[in-house]
């Protein structure tokens, strides 16, 4: 979403997001970029480089200022282009305030990581505790305490950590699809309330780089990448969320970016839920005890 300012300068009002890499360590049930699917990446290190370079051209032509990226995943710890991702930004974009979200459960192992990360300017780290357990805060003891020492925000959800911004949040999961237990399917909750799904949606300020285009939320950005995955690329259910269309950074002028920044309440946000309701953060991370939490929970036609 943009807001206009002063001197026909425009500047974004939200988070611009690139993914380092789908894989991911977990594979969370319900995960709103679909890493549980283990989709194949099907883009490179240089694909999304180029994105970048794509997106600062962008900015230079329309005058529009980006003032905050993410880089997220899957895990941005599991893949080195996550490094060469960040470098990127950070030349082509040095004002631009950097997030990195992490499930933090590798970065004990690449200390040398955070140590060239540490070098940059304007960047914080943003720690979602998935499954906590007994183990979680030794895990994460030595890399919080090595961003400590060098004065880079860091903030920590899932558990409490004396010392921290953090929160201990055990109902934050939000399902982004209806699940059915047959065969791992998913379906739209095509509930008839698009203003109340988009006014409790947590990403809807979120929008993602993929292919030089953006897109409006994390859901809608990995919609086709999920229905792929599970083979519903022809479900006629999914057929009207599949004709959106992301802003073209490669031909978007200042008139196409304000009529894509405008658009708040669409028929897409009839996809997710409407209720606002959140589960236990007790589901599985896990893809083998999947089949376990169906059976103990049912089919999912409602959350």
């Amino acid at each position: 979403m943009l807001q206009a300012a002063r001197d026909n300068e425009f500047f974004w009002a939200s988070d611009i997001t690139i993914l380092s890499t789908y894989s991911c360590n977990l594979q969370c049930l319900g995960c709103e970029i679909n890493s549980n699917y283990s989709i194949r990446d099907p883009f490179t290190k240089q694909d999304r480089l180029s994105w970048l370079d794509t997106l600062a051209s962008f900015s230079q032509r329309t005058n529009i200022k980006i003032s905050r990226m993410n880089v997220m995943g899957g895990e941005p710890f599991l893949d080195d282009a996550f490094l060469d991702i960040v470098d990127k930004i950070r030349t082509l974009f040095p004002d631009t305030n950097l997030e990195i979200y992490t499930n933090g459960l590798l970065m004990e192992r690449r200390m040398d990581w955070l140590e060239r990360l540490a070098k940059h300017e304007k960047i914080s780290f943003y720690i979602t505790i998935h499954k906590p357990d007994e183990t979680i805060n030794k895990i994460l003891a030595k890399p919080i305490l090595f961003l400590k020492k060098n004065h880079i925000p860091v903030a920590v959800r899932g558990i409490n950590m004396k010392g921290l911004s953090s929160q201990e949040d055990r109902n934050f999961w939000r399902m982004p699809y209806r699940f059915e237990e047959a065969g791992m399917k998913i379906a739209p909750f095509d509930h008839g309330d698009p203003l109340m799904s988009w006014t409790t949606c947590a990403v809807k300020y979120q929008m993602h780089l993929i292919d030089n285009k953006l897109y409006k939320c994390t859901r809608l950005a990995y919609l086709r990448d999920a229905l792929a995955k599970t083979k519903q690329l022809d479900d006629p259910r999914w057929q009207r969320y599949l004709d959106y269309e992301p802003l073209d950074l490669t031909t978007a002028g200042i008139r196409e970016t304000g009529a894509f920044a405008a658009k708040t309440v669409e028929k897409y946000c009839e996809m997710c839920d409407a209720n606002n309701n959140w589960i236990p953060n007790d589901k599985p991370v896990y893809r083998k005890d999947y089949v376990e939490w169906f059976s103990a929970n049912g089919t999912i036609e409602s959350l």
